[in-house]
């Protein structure tokens, strides 16, 4: 099978940040009420708690042109006193509200990590104090408001040896949240990273990465989350990749849900479709173009890739490093929603042959 390479691959110019000391890793971004865009982003090398090196530490900048030119960072959070490490940003905002959300997770060798919210509401340019609201051993994904006027954000957490993804419930983002109620829990293997999209009250989509990086796997609620149908594979990546990192659910202007999810082997974005009026069945998610959005000549990543809807086109970011450890370029991409089909010569994904998942 080939891929259909007419498919569009657009990313526009990368935004260089360099001091000659940090690294810059997983960038948010999401679009303030003004227009402007809001950059997240995370400044240390690597894991702190992992490798022994600096803590993260967590920046924000403006954009007043569309990612054209970017101001100078804001420090948001810093937690290098306690050497704990900073991770994960994801920015959020109500398309009817001026209030921007920014949640992140910290972890240090000696703690099982916690989740983190801040708020800014003039567009980016100042924030409030940063709250814990998640206790340890929760990993959030995001935080967004469903259209019943409550708060939820994906987790995953470890029971029984294994990691199971889950879901947590708010009024309000600063808490209380609740207990978490499982999405995916296998008995034998690992639930971790996920995410959903709400296409009805009464129809959500849910894409679970699973263990080892080689699954990924979606489920549906008919009941705002309480309860998820038995969990379908997706169809497998193109050959030589594995799913990787942080899945992020968008519904198109036609309706369709689209699963946006990095390919690791090649530094690749998988883009999958979904036809919520179809059943969950594999069949009915297609894989376009069996690169979607990164070439596979970028030696970076897409990392958490979160992208928003900005007139006809879906803007995210994504970082590839330069320079050895010295500098990371953040990259502003757009991708045009048109071009989001299926692929017309032939789906290696489709043929995959499916697969009981575990639980």
């Amino acid at each position: 099978m080939t891929a259909d390479l007419s498919l569009s691959k657009s990313f526009g110019r990368t935004l260089k940040i360099a001091d000659g000391k940090d690294d810059y890793l997983i960038p948010a971004m999401v679009d303030a009420a003004n227009g402007d865009y809001v950059l997240a982003y995370r400044a240390g090398t690597a894991h702190a708690f992992a490798y022994g090196s600096d803590p993260g530490t967590l920046y924000v900048r403006r954009s007043t042109d569309a990612g054209v030119t970017f101001g100078s960072p804001t420090l948001v959070a810093s937690f290098a006193a306690e050497k704990i490490d900073i991770r994960d940003p994801f920015l959020y905002r109500e398309p009817s509200t001026a209030r921007i959300w920014l949640t992140f997770f910290t972890g240090a060798r000696s703690l099982n990590g916690a989740t983190w919210i801040t708020f800014s509401d003039d567009d980016g340019a100042t924030w409030a104090p940063s709250q814990e609201v998640l206790s340890s051993a929760l990993t959030p994904g995001g935080l967004r408001r469903s259209a019943d006027g409550l708060w939820r954000m994906p987790v995953y957490r470890r029971v029984a040896g294994y990691w199971r993804a889950s879901l947590v419930t708010a009024k309000d983002p600063l808490g209380p949240w609740s207990l978490p109620v499982d999405v995916f829990a296998p008995h034998r293997s690992d639930a971790t990273e996920w995410d959903f999209a709400e296409v009805s009250p009464t129809n959500w989509v849910a894409v679970v990465r699973g263990s080892a990086r080689a699954n990924a796997y979606a489920t549906q609620s008919k009941d705002r989350g309480r309860t998820w149908a038995a969990p379908v594979q997706l169809p497998s990546p193109s050959p030589g990749l594995r799913y990787d990192a942080w899945p992020a659910l968008r519904i198109a202007r036609n309706g369709r849900v689209l699963c946006f999810i990095r390919g690791a082997g090649g530094g690749q974005r998988l883009v999958q479709l979904f036809d919520p009026s179809k059943p969950l069945v594999q069949s009915n998610w297609s894989e376009q173009d069996g690169g979607g959005l990164l070439a596979s000549s970028l030696r970076g990543t897409c990392g958490k890739f979160q992208p928003f809807l900005r007139g006809t086109t879906w803007v995210g970011a994504y970082y590839a490093e330069t320079d050895g450890k010295l500098s990371a370029e953040i990259g502003i991409g757009n991708y045009d929603e048109a071009n989001l089909r299926p692929r017309s010569s032939g789906n290696i994904a489709a043929a995959a042959p499916p697969a009981k998942p575990e639980g």
